[in-house]
C-alpha cells in the first residue's frame, strides 16, 4: 500500500480512479479509467484500456473542481467530517 491506494497486477485486485471524459469532450459520456498497477519495483497509475501500460502517475489528470470517483479494494478507514 503506497499513500494508501492498494496496488496490484490486475485492475480487478487494485484501486481505481474513474474519471469523466465529458470535461475534454462535451460529446463523450464515458469515463477514463485508471488502476495502481504493481510493478516489479514500483507502482504506477495505469489507463485501463492502454495496451503500453504507460505510467500515467507523474501526468495531470484532474483540473480543479472535476469530479471523480475512487473505487477502492480495500476497506477504506471510517471517516466523519464534523459539522460546521
Amino acid at each position: 500500500m503506497v499513500n494508501r491506494f492498494t496496488a496490484d497486477t490486475s485492475s480487478a485486485t487494485a484501486d481505481r480512479l474513474r474519471l469523466w471524459s465529458g470535461y475534454f469532450n462535451v460529446d463523450d459520456s464515458t469515463y477514463r479509467n485508471f488502476f495502481f498497477q504493481q510493478r516489479s519495483t514500483s507502482s504506477a497509475w495505469i489507463q485501463e484500456d492502454d495496451t503500453t501500460q504507460l505510467d500515467q502517475s507523474a501526468q495531470t489528470l484532474l483540473q480543479p473542481g472535476q469530479a471523480f470517483f475512487i473505487l477502492p479494494r480495500a476497506a477504506m478507514p471510517d471517516r466523519a467530517e464534523d459539522a460546521p
